[in-house]
Protein backbone atom coordinates (compact mmCIF):
# COMPACT_ATOMS: atom_id res chain seq x y z
CA UNK A 1 0.00 0.00 0.00
CA UNK A 2 1.40 3.38 -0.99
CA UNK A 3 0.70 5.60 1.99
CA UNK A 4 1.10 8.77 -0.08
CA UNK A 5 -2.28 8.07 -1.73
CA UNK A 6 -4.22 6.68 1.22
CA UNK A 7 -5.35 9.75 3.15
CA UNK A 8 -7.65 7.79 5.47
CA UNK A 9 -4.73 5.74 6.72
CA UNK A 10 -2.55 8.81 7.01
CA UNK A 11 -5.01 10.89 9.01
CA UNK A 12 -5.74 7.94 11.24
CA UNK A 13 -2.23 8.50 12.66
CA UNK A 14 -2.55 12.25 13.15
CA UNK A 15 -3.68 13.28 16.64
CA UNK A 16 -4.59 16.51 18.44
CA UNK A 17 -3.98 17.18 22.10
CA UNK A 18 -3.85 20.43 24.07
CA UNK A 19 -3.65 22.45 20.87
CA UNK A 20 -0.79 20.34 19.48
CA UNK A 21 -1.16 18.36 16.26
CA UNK A 22 1.30 15.50 15.97
CA UNK A 23 2.09 12.27 14.20
CA UNK A 24 1.39 9.50 16.68
CA UNK A 25 4.09 7.50 18.42
CA UNK A 26 5.19 4.63 16.17
CA UNK A 27 2.57 5.57 13.57
CA UNK A 28 4.49 4.23 10.56
CA UNK A 29 7.39 2.37 12.18
CA UNK A 30 8.66 -0.82 10.56
CA UNK A 31 6.72 -0.18 7.34
CA UNK A 32 8.76 -1.67 4.47
CA UNK A 33 6.40 -0.27 1.80
CA UNK A 34 6.75 3.37 2.77
CA UNK A 35 9.06 5.12 0.27
CA UNK A 36 7.85 8.75 0.34
CA UNK A 37 5.71 10.72 2.75
CA UNK A 38 4.15 14.19 2.96
CA UNK A 39 3.38 15.28 6.51
CA UNK A 40 0.26 17.47 6.27
CA UNK A 41 0.24 21.16 7.15
CA UNK A 42 -0.71 21.95 10.70
CA UNK A 43 1.36 19.15 12.25
CA UNK A 44 3.68 20.67 14.83
CA UNK A 45 5.39 17.57 16.25
CA UNK A 46 6.60 14.21 14.97
CA UNK A 47 5.99 11.63 17.71
CA UNK A 48 8.48 9.16 19.13
CA UNK A 49 9.64 6.44 16.71
CA UNK A 50 6.95 7.61 14.25
CA UNK A 51 8.97 6.46 11.21
CA UNK A 52 11.42 4.21 13.03
CA UNK A 53 12.94 1.50 10.83
CA UNK A 54 11.19 2.56 7.63
CA UNK A 55 14.14 1.18 5.75
CA UNK A 56 12.84 2.06 2.27
CA UNK A 57 11.78 5.65 3.02
CA UNK A 58 13.74 7.84 0.59
CA UNK A 59 12.16 11.27 0.98
CA UNK A 60 9.81 13.08 3.35
CA UNK A 61 8.33 16.56 3.35
CA UNK A 62 7.91 18.31 6.70
CA UNK A 63 5.50 21.25 7.04
CA UNK A 64 6.31 24.80 8.05
CA UNK A 65 5.28 25.30 11.64
CA UNK A 66 6.79 22.00 12.81
CA UNK A 67 8.51 22.66 16.16
CA UNK A 68 9.68 19.32 17.54
CA UNK A 69 10.97 15.98 16.28
CA UNK A 70 10.72 13.49 19.12
CA UNK A 71 13.09 10.70 20.10
CA UNK A 72 13.80 8.06 17.47
CA UNK A 73 11.36 9.58 14.98
CA UNK A 74 13.45 8.63 11.92
CA UNK A 75 15.81 6.12 13.51
CA UNK A 76 17.29 3.67 11.00
CA UNK A 77 15.62 5.19 7.96
CA UNK A 78 18.62 3.90 6.10
CA UNK A 79 17.42 4.89 2.59
CA UNK A 80 16.72 8.53 3.46
CA UNK A 81 19.19 10.69 1.51
CA UNK A 82 18.02 14.21 2.38
CA UNK A 83 15.53 16.03 4.55
CA UNK A 84 14.52 19.67 4.75
CA UNK A 85 14.01 20.74 8.35
CA UNK A 86 11.86 23.89 8.53
CA UNK A 87 13.26 26.84 10.47
CA UNK A 88 10.38 26.56 12.94
CA UNK A 89 11.92 23.41 14.51
CA UNK A 90 13.43 24.19 17.93
CA UNK A 91 14.04 20.69 19.33
CA UNK A 92 15.55 17.58 17.78
CA UNK A 93 15.30 14.92 20.46
CA UNK A 94 17.35 11.84 21.31
CA UNK A 95 18.13 9.50 18.44
CA UNK A 96 15.86 11.35 16.01
CA UNK A 97 18.02 10.50 12.97
CA UNK A 98 20.27 7.76 14.37
CA UNK A 99 21.72 5.44 11.68
CA UNK A 100 20.30 7.33 8.71
CA UNK A 101 23.50 6.31 7.00
CA UNK A 102 22.60 7.58 3.50
CA UNK A 103 21.72 11.06 4.71
CA UNK A 104 24.19 13.36 2.97
CA UNK A 105 22.52 16.75 2.92
CA UNK A 106 21.32 18.34 6.14
CA UNK A 107 20.60 21.95 6.96
CA UNK A 108 19.76 22.55 10.58
CA UNK A 109 16.93 25.03 11.36
CA UNK A 110 17.91 28.57 12.28
CA UNK A 111 15.67 28.55 15.39
CA UNK A 112 17.06 25.29 16.75
CA UNK A 113 18.02 25.45 20.44
CA UNK A 114 18.37 21.79 21.46
CA UNK A 115 19.93 18.68 19.92
CA UNK A 116 19.43 15.53 21.96
CA UNK A 117 21.56 12.45 22.61
CA UNK A 118 22.56 10.40 19.55
CA UNK A 119 20.41 12.65 17.36
CA UNK A 120 22.62 12.08 14.30
CA UNK A 121 24.69 9.14 15.51
CA UNK A 122 25.85 6.88 12.71
CA UNK A 123 24.94 9.30 9.90
CA UNK A 124 28.06 8.20 8.09
CA UNK A 125 27.71 10.37 4.95
CA UNK A 126 27.19 13.82 6.44
CA UNK A 127 30.27 15.88 5.53
CA UNK A 128 29.70 19.31 7.09
CA UNK A 129 27.43 20.95 9.62
CA UNK A 130 26.65 24.45 10.80
CA UNK A 131 25.13 24.45 14.27
CA UNK A 132 22.75 27.43 14.67
CA UNK A 133 23.61 30.17 17.15
CA UNK A 134 20.67 29.40 19.41
CA UNK A 135 21.89 25.91 20.34
CA UNK A 136 23.25 25.78 23.88
CA UNK A 137 23.21 22.01 24.41
CA UNK A 138 24.58 19.03 22.45
CA UNK A 139 23.56 15.72 24.00
CA UNK A 140 25.74 12.65 24.46
CA UNK A 141 26.77 10.87 21.22
CA UNK A 142 25.12 13.55 19.04
CA UNK A 143 27.46 13.03 16.08
CA UNK A 144 29.14 9.83 17.21
CA UNK A 145 30.29 7.79 14.22
CA UNK A 146 29.75 10.49 11.59
CA UNK A 147 32.85 9.22 9.87
CA UNK A 148 32.63 11.56 6.83
CA UNK A 149 32.20 14.76 8.84
CA UNK A 150 35.16 17.01 7.96
CA UNK A 151 34.06 20.41 9.26
CA UNK A 152 31.65 21.66 11.89
CA UNK A 153 30.94 25.13 13.18
CA UNK A 154 29.89 25.35 16.82
CA UNK A 155 27.84 28.32 18.06
CA UNK A 156 29.35 30.82 20.51
CA UNK A 157 26.53 30.33 23.05
CA UNK A 158 27.08 26.59 23.36
CA UNK A 159 27.76 25.75 27.01
CA UNK A 160 27.41 21.97 27.07
CA UNK A 161 28.85 19.24 24.85
CA UNK A 162 27.93 15.78 26.05
CA UNK A 163 30.15 12.72 26.21
CA UNK A 164 31.19 11.06 22.92
CA UNK A 165 29.65 13.83 20.80
CA UNK A 166 32.32 13.61 18.09
CA UNK A 167 33.58 10.13 18.89
CA UNK A 168 34.84 8.24 15.82
CA UNK A 169 34.41 11.30 13.57
CA UNK A 170 37.54 10.14 11.85
CA UNK A 171 37.50 12.76 9.05
CA UNK A 172 37.19 15.80 11.33
CA UNK A 173 40.31 17.93 10.81
CA UNK A 174 39.99 20.84 13.23
CA UNK A 175 37.56 22.35 15.68
CA UNK A 176 37.21 25.50 17.75
CA UNK A 177 35.37 25.01 21.01
CA UNK A 178 33.16 27.90 22.19
CA UNK A 179 34.20 30.20 25.01
CA UNK A 180 31.29 29.29 27.28
CA UNK A 181 32.40 25.68 27.65
CA UNK A 182 33.61 24.58 31.10
CA UNK A 183 34.10 20.83 30.61
CA UNK A 184 35.32 18.61 27.80
CA UNK A 185 33.38 15.49 28.58
CA UNK A 186 34.54 11.90 28.35
CA UNK A 187 35.19 10.40 24.91
CA UNK A 188 34.26 13.66 23.18
CA UNK A 189 36.90 13.33 20.45
CA UNK A 190 38.01 9.73 20.88
CA UNK A 191 39.30 8.20 17.62
CA UNK A 192 39.11 11.48 15.70
CA UNK A 193 42.15 10.23 13.84
CA UNK A 194 42.34 13.18 11.40
CA UNK A 195 42.09 15.90 14.04
CA UNK A 196 45.20 18.08 13.77
CA UNK A 197 44.22 21.12 15.82
CA UNK A 198 41.75 21.98 18.53
CA UNK A 199 41.19 25.25 20.35
CA UNK A 200 40.36 24.82 24.04
CA UNK A 201 39.01 28.06 25.49
CA UNK A 202 39.86 29.69 28.79
CA UNK A 203 37.17 28.70 31.24
CA UNK A 204 37.45 24.94 30.71
CA UNK A 205 38.33 23.47 34.11
CA UNK A 206 38.53 19.75 33.37
CA UNK A 207 39.17 17.37 30.50
CA UNK A 208 37.52 14.05 31.22
CA UNK A 209 38.52 10.48 30.51
CA UNK A 210 39.43 9.50 26.93
CA UNK A 211 38.43 12.99 25.73
CA UNK A 212 41.15 13.00 23.04
CA UNK A 213 42.13 9.35 23.14
CA UNK A 214 43.52 7.98 19.84
CA UNK A 215 43.61 11.38 18.12
CA UNK A 216 46.60 10.10 16.22
CA UNK A 217 47.12 13.19 14.03
CA UNK A 218 47.09 15.73 16.85
CA UNK A 219 50.58 17.28 16.89
CA UNK A 220 50.34 19.90 19.62
CA UNK A 221 47.83 21.21 22.10
CA UNK A 222 47.63 24.14 24.50
CA UNK A 223 45.89 23.48 27.79
CA UNK A 224 44.59 26.80 29.14
CA UNK A 225 45.41 28.04 32.62
CA UNK A 226 41.86 27.41 33.80
CA UNK A 227 42.21 23.61 33.57
CA UNK A 228 42.78 21.96 36.96
CA UNK A 229 42.04 18.30 36.15
CA UNK A 230 43.03 15.85 33.43
CA UNK A 231 41.04 12.66 33.83
CA UNK A 232 42.34 9.16 33.09
CA UNK A 233 43.40 8.33 29.52
CA UNK A 234 42.55 11.87 28.35
CA UNK A 235 45.25 11.93 25.61
CA UNK A 236 45.89 8.20 25.40
CA UNK A 237 47.55 7.05 22.12
CA UNK A 238 47.86 10.53 20.60
CA UNK A 239 50.84 9.11 18.75
CA UNK A 240 51.75 12.31 16.82
CA UNK A 241 51.55 14.59 19.85
CA UNK A 242 55.04 16.08 20.11
CA UNK A 243 54.40 18.95 22.51
CA UNK A 244 51.82 19.89 25.07
CA UNK A 245 51.65 22.83 27.39
CA UNK A 246 49.99 21.95 30.69
CA UNK A 247 48.08 24.43 32.81
CA UNK A 248 50.13 25.79 35.75
CA UNK A 249 47.00 25.39 37.90
CA UNK A 250 46.77 21.68 37.19
CA UNK A 251 46.27 19.59 40.32
CA UNK A 252 45.45 16.16 38.90
CA UNK A 253 46.73 14.04 36.00
CA UNK A 254 44.77 10.81 35.72
CA UNK A 255 45.81 7.24 35.05
CA UNK A 256 47.23 6.77 31.53
CA UNK A 257 46.64 10.39 30.54
CA UNK A 258 49.50 10.34 28.00
CA UNK A 259 49.84 6.59 27.55
CA UNK A 260 51.49 5.69 24.23
CA UNK A 261 52.04 9.30 23.14
CA UNK A 262 54.97 8.02 21.12
CA UNK A 263 56.11 11.42 19.74
CA UNK A 264 56.08 13.36 23.00
CA UNK A 265 59.63 14.63 23.63
CA UNK A 266 59.42 16.66 26.83
CA UNK A 267 56.93 17.35 29.59
CA UNK A 268 56.86 19.92 32.38
CA UNK A 269 54.58 18.83 35.18
CA UNK A 270 53.22 21.78 37.20
CA UNK A 271 54.09 22.16 40.86
CA UNK A 272 50.50 21.67 42.02
CA UNK A 273 50.39 18.02 40.93
CA UNK A 274 50.93 15.81 44.02
CA UNK A 275 50.71 12.40 42.32
CA UNK A 276 51.67 10.89 38.99
CA UNK A 277 49.27 8.03 38.51
CA UNK A 278 49.63 4.56 37.02
CA UNK A 279 50.81 4.45 33.37
CA UNK A 280 50.55 8.23 32.97
CA UNK A 281 53.45 8.42 30.48
CA UNK A 282 53.93 4.71 29.75
CA UNK A 283 54.95 4.03 26.16
CA UNK A 284 56.18 7.59 25.47
CA UNK A 285 59.15 6.17 23.61
CA UNK A 286 60.46 9.57 22.40
CA UNK A 287 60.31 11.22 25.82
CA UNK A 288 63.78 12.42 26.83
CA UNK A 289 63.11 15.06 29.46
CA UNK A 290 60.75 15.11 32.42
CA UNK A 291 60.54 17.88 34.95
CA UNK A 292 58.84 16.60 38.10
CA UNK A 293 57.27 19.07 40.55
CA UNK A 294 58.87 19.83 43.89
CA UNK A 295 55.71 18.90 45.78
CA UNK A 296 55.34 15.47 44.19
CA UNK A 297 54.46 12.81 46.78
CA UNK A 298 54.20 9.62 44.73
CA UNK A 299 54.81 8.07 41.33
CA UNK A 300 52.40 5.31 40.35
CA UNK A 301 52.94 1.92 38.77
CA UNK A 302 54.54 2.09 35.30
CA UNK A 303 54.11 5.87 35.20
CA UNK A 304 57.11 6.03 32.85
CA UNK A 305 57.00 2.45 31.64
CA UNK A 306 58.67 1.75 28.28
CA UNK A 307 60.00 5.32 28.03
CA UNK A 308 63.06 3.98 26.26
CA UNK A 309 64.52 7.40 25.32
CA UNK A 310 64.31 8.84 28.83
CA UNK A 311 67.90 9.48 29.91
CA UNK A 312 67.53 11.09 33.32
CA UNK A 313 64.94 11.71 35.99
CA UNK A 314 65.58 13.83 39.05
CA UNK A 315 63.06 13.20 41.76
CA UNK A 316 62.79 15.95 44.34
CA UNK A 317 63.00 15.42 48.07
CA UNK A 318 59.62 14.93 49.67
CA UNK A 319 58.41 12.02 47.58
CA UNK A 320 57.56 9.02 49.75
CA UNK A 321 56.20 6.41 47.35
CA UNK A 322 57.56 5.12 44.04
CA UNK A 323 55.79 2.19 42.43
CA UNK A 324 56.54 0.06 39.35
CA UNK A 325 58.07 2.25 36.60
CA UNK A 326 59.51 0.45 33.62
CA UNK A 327 61.27 3.41 32.11
CA UNK A 328 64.81 3.28 30.75
CA UNK A 329 66.66 6.22 32.31
CA UNK A 330 70.46 6.21 32.48
CA UNK A 331 70.60 7.67 35.97
CA UNK A 332 68.06 7.93 38.76
CA UNK A 333 68.25 9.93 41.96
CA UNK A 334 65.76 8.79 44.57
CA UNK A 335 65.20 11.26 47.42
CA UNK A 336 65.75 10.44 51.08
CA UNK A 337 62.04 10.33 51.92
CA UNK A 338 61.52 7.04 50.08
CA UNK A 339 61.51 4.02 52.41
CA UNK A 340 60.16 1.29 50.14
CA UNK A 341 60.89 0.55 46.48
CA UNK A 342 57.90 -1.44 45.36
CA UNK A 343 57.71 -4.52 43.17
CA UNK A 344 59.01 -4.15 39.57
CA UNK A 345 59.56 -0.42 40.10
CA UNK A 346 62.53 -0.19 37.73
CA UNK A 347 62.21 -3.61 36.11
CA UNK A 348 63.43 -3.62 32.52
CA UNK A 349 65.31 -0.28 32.74
CA UNK A 350 67.83 -1.54 30.23
CA UNK A 351 69.73 1.78 29.95
CA UNK A 352 70.09 2.32 33.69
CA UNK A 353 73.77 2.45 34.68
CA UNK A 354 73.67 4.24 38.03
CA UNK A 355 71.14 4.70 40.78
CA UNK A 356 71.37 6.49 44.08
CA UNK A 357 69.31 4.83 46.78
CA UNK A 358 68.15 6.94 49.75
CA UNK A 359 69.65 6.54 53.19
CA UNK A 360 66.25 5.89 54.74
CA UNK A 361 65.40 2.94 52.50
CA UNK A 362 64.27 -0.15 54.43
CA UNK A 363 62.82 -2.50 51.81
CA UNK A 364 63.42 -3.48 48.19
CA UNK A 365 60.45 -5.51 46.92
CA UNK A 366 60.44 -8.34 44.43
CA UNK A 367 61.84 -7.72 40.94
CA UNK A 368 62.44 -4.04 41.78
CA UNK A 369 65.54 -3.88 39.52
CA UNK A 370 65.14 -7.06 37.49
CA UNK A 371 66.53 -6.97 33.94
CA UNK A 372 68.43 -3.70 34.48
CA UNK A 373 71.02 -5.08 32.11
CA UNK A 374 73.34 -2.02 32.14
CA UNK A 375 73.53 -1.61 35.92
CA UNK A 376 77.17 -2.15 36.96
CA UNK A 377 77.12 -1.66 40.71
CA UNK A 378 74.77 -0.74 43.50
CA UNK A 379 75.23 0.24 47.12
CA UNK A 380 72.34 -0.80 49.28
CA UNK A 381 71.92 1.46 52.32
CA UNK A 382 72.49 0.13 55.83
CA UNK A 383 68.85 0.52 56.80
CA UNK A 384 67.59 -2.07 54.30
CA UNK A 385 66.31 -5.19 56.09
CA UNK A 386 64.54 -7.03 53.27
CA UNK A 387 65.34 -7.74 49.63
CA UNK A 388 62.49 -9.48 47.83
CA UNK A 389 62.49 -12.32 45.34
CA UNK A 390 64.31 -11.62 42.06
CA UNK A 391 65.13 -8.04 43.03
CA UNK A 392 68.22 -7.99 40.78
CA UNK A 393 67.49 -10.95 38.53
CA UNK A 394 68.98 -10.55 35.07
CA UNK A 395 71.24 -7.59 35.92
CA UNK A 396 73.81 -9.08 33.58
CA UNK A 397 76.34 -6.21 33.90
CA UNK A 398 76.29 -6.12 37.71
CA UNK A 399 79.83 -6.80 38.96
CA UNK A 400 79.71 -6.22 42.68
CA UNK A 401 77.21 -5.58 45.38
CA UNK A 402 77.44 -4.55 49.00
CA UNK A 403 74.69 -5.83 51.26
CA UNK A 404 74.03 -3.99 54.53
CA UNK A 405 74.61 -5.31 58.01
CA UNK A 406 70.97 -4.88 59.00
CA UNK A 407 69.76 -7.19 56.25
CA UNK A 408 67.74 -10.07 57.71
CA UNK A 409 65.94 -11.53 54.71
CA UNK A 410 67.05 -12.25 51.15
CA UNK A 411 64.45 -13.71 48.80
CA UNK A 412 64.72 -16.38 46.13
CA UNK A 413 66.68 -15.71 42.92
CA UNK A 414 67.72 -12.23 44.05
CA UNK A 415 70.85 -12.25 41.87
CA UNK A 416 69.87 -14.95 39.39
CA UNK A 417 71.59 -14.65 35.99
CA UNK A 418 73.88 -11.84 37.19
CA UNK A 419 76.62 -13.37 35.07
CA UNK A 420 79.12 -10.53 35.56
CA UNK A 421 78.84 -10.67 39.35
CA UNK A 422 82.17 -11.64 40.90
CA UNK A 423 81.78 -10.70 44.56
CA UNK A 424 79.10 -10.08 47.13
CA UNK A 425 79.78 -8.46 50.51
CA UNK A 426 77.29 -9.55 53.16
CA UNK A 427 78.43 -6.83 55.55
CA UNK A 428 78.04 -7.86 59.20
CA UNK A 429 76.31 -11.12 58.19
CA UNK A 430 72.99 -10.62 59.93
CA UNK A 431 71.18 -12.67 57.29
CA UNK A 432 68.90 -15.33 58.68
CA UNK A 433 68.32 -17.28 55.47
CA UNK A 434 69.98 -17.07 52.10
CA UNK A 435 68.14 -19.50 49.76
CA UNK A 436 69.99 -21.85 47.47
CA UNK A 437 68.60 -20.01 44.43
CA UNK A 438 69.86 -16.57 45.49
CA UNK A 439 72.88 -16.75 43.19
CA UNK A 440 71.45 -19.14 40.63
CA UNK A 441 73.36 -19.06 37.33
CA UNK A 442 75.89 -16.53 38.63
CA UNK A 443 78.64 -18.35 36.79
CA UNK A 444 81.45 -15.90 37.63
CA UNK A 445 80.97 -15.42 41.37
CA UNK A 446 84.38 -15.72 43.04
CA UNK A 447 83.65 -14.79 46.63
CA UNK A 448 80.94 -13.94 49.06
CA UNK A 449 82.33 -12.01 52.01
CA UNK A 450 80.96 -11.48 55.50
CA UNK A 451 82.78 -8.75 57.41
CA UNK A 452 83.05 -8.40 61.17
CA UNK A 453 85.48 -6.84 63.62
CA UNK A 454 85.46 -9.73 66.06
CA UNK A 455 85.22 -13.44 65.47
CA UNK A 456 83.58 -13.92 68.88
CA UNK A 457 80.86 -11.49 67.93
CA UNK A 458 80.31 -13.39 64.71
CA UNK A 459 79.88 -16.65 66.56
CA UNK A 460 77.82 -15.25 69.41
CA UNK A 461 75.33 -13.06 67.59
CA UNK A 462 75.70 -13.09 63.85
CA UNK A 463 75.53 -16.84 63.50
CA UNK A 464 73.15 -17.64 66.35
CA UNK A 465 71.77 -21.20 66.64
CA UNK A 466 69.26 -22.23 63.97
CA UNK A 467 70.49 -19.58 61.56
CA UNK A 468 72.32 -20.76 58.51
CA UNK A 469 73.81 -19.63 55.23
CA UNK A 470 73.35 -21.91 52.25
CA UNK A 471 76.51 -21.36 50.32
CA UNK A 472 75.82 -22.92 46.96
CA UNK A 473 74.83 -21.60 43.61
CA UNK A 474 73.46 -23.36 40.58
CA UNK A 475 75.07 -22.72 37.25
CA UNK A 476 73.17 -22.53 33.97
CA UNK A 477 73.33 -26.30 33.63
CA UNK A 478 71.78 -26.86 37.03
CA UNK A 479 75.00 -28.11 38.69
CA UNK A 480 75.95 -26.80 42.11
CA UNK A 481 79.24 -25.03 42.63
CA UNK A 482 80.73 -23.70 45.83
CA UNK A 483 81.75 -20.09 46.08
CA UNK A 484 84.35 -18.47 48.35
CA UNK A 485 83.01 -17.47 51.78
CA UNK A 486 85.47 -15.26 53.62
CA UNK A 487 85.39 -13.81 57.13
CA UNK A 488 88.05 -11.25 57.87
CA UNK A 489 89.24 -8.66 60.36
CA UNK A 490 91.54 -5.70 59.83
CA UNK A 491 94.45 -7.39 61.59
CA UNK A 492 94.47 -10.85 59.97
CA UNK A 493 93.37 -12.37 56.72
CA UNK A 494 93.62 -15.60 54.76
CA UNK A 495 94.38 -16.05 51.08
CA UNK A 496 94.12 -19.15 48.93
CA UNK A 497 97.52 -20.68 48.31
CA UNK A 498 99.24 -18.43 50.85
CA UNK A 499 100.31 -18.75 54.48
CA UNK A 500 99.16 -17.12 57.68
CA UNK A 501 100.29 -17.15 61.28
CA UNK A 502 96.89 -17.49 62.89
CA UNK A 503 94.06 -18.79 60.74
CA UNK A 504 91.19 -17.72 62.96
CA UNK A 505 89.14 -15.29 60.90
CA UNK A 506 88.81 -16.80 57.49
CA UNK A 507 86.85 -19.53 55.79
CA UNK A 508 87.52 -20.44 52.21
CA UNK A 509 85.51 -22.93 50.16
CA UNK A 510 87.40 -23.36 46.90
CA UNK A 511 85.49 -22.30 43.82
CA UNK A 512 84.88 -25.49 41.92
CA UNK A 513 82.01 -27.57 40.61
CA UNK A 514 81.04 -30.34 42.99
CA UNK A 515 78.04 -32.61 43.32
CA UNK A 516 76.19 -32.58 46.60
CA UNK A 517 73.81 -30.53 48.67
CA UNK A 518 74.25 -27.08 50.12
CA UNK A 519 76.39 -26.26 53.14
CA UNK A 520 74.50 -25.34 56.31
CA UNK A 521 77.03 -23.38 58.34
CA UNK A 522 76.47 -23.18 62.11
CA UNK A 523 78.96 -21.60 64.53
CA UNK A 524 80.54 -24.88 65.57
CA UNK A 525 80.92 -25.88 61.92
CA UNK A 526 82.63 -22.62 61.10
CA UNK A 527 85.23 -23.14 63.81
CA UNK A 528 85.68 -26.78 62.81
CA UNK A 529 86.28 -25.90 59.17
CA UNK A 530 88.65 -23.05 59.97
CA UNK A 531 90.92 -24.93 62.35
CA UNK A 532 90.83 -28.40 60.86
CA UNK A 533 89.03 -29.16 57.63
CA UNK A 534 90.55 -26.66 55.23
CA UNK A 535 94.15 -26.97 56.41
CA UNK A 536 93.90 -30.71 55.76
CA UNK A 537 92.59 -30.07 52.27
CA UNK A 538 95.54 -27.77 51.59
CA UNK A 539 98.03 -30.33 52.83
CA UNK A 540 96.46 -32.93 50.56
Amino acid sequence: MHRRHNRSVMYKHIAHHDGVTFVNRGAFSYDPDLTTFHVPDGVTEIGQVAFHDCTNLKSIRLPDGLTRIHAGAFRNCCSLTSINLPDSVTHIDDGAFTDCNLLTSLRLPSNLIYIGESAFRGCTRITSLHIPDGVVHLGTDTFHGCISLTTIRLPPRLIFIGASVFRHCRSLGSIRLPDGLTTINSLTFEHCVSLTSVHIPDGVTRIEYHAFSHCSSLVSIHIPDSVIELYQWSFNACTALASIRLSPRLTSIGVGSFFDCASLVAIHIPDGVPHIETSTFAGCVALTTVRLPAGLASIGRSAFGRCSSLTSVHIHDGITDIDDNRASPVAIHIPDGVTDIKATTFAGCTALTTIRLPAGLTRIDHNAFSRCSSLVSIHIPDGVTTIGNGAFTGCTALRSVHLPGNLVLIGDRVFEYCRSLTSVDFGALNVEVCPVSTFNACTNVLCVMASTTDMATLGATRMAPNRHIRCTLNNARGRRRFFDLQFWTPETHFQAGGTTDVVKTALLCYNRTRDGGPLHLLPIEILFLIFWHLPRQRQA
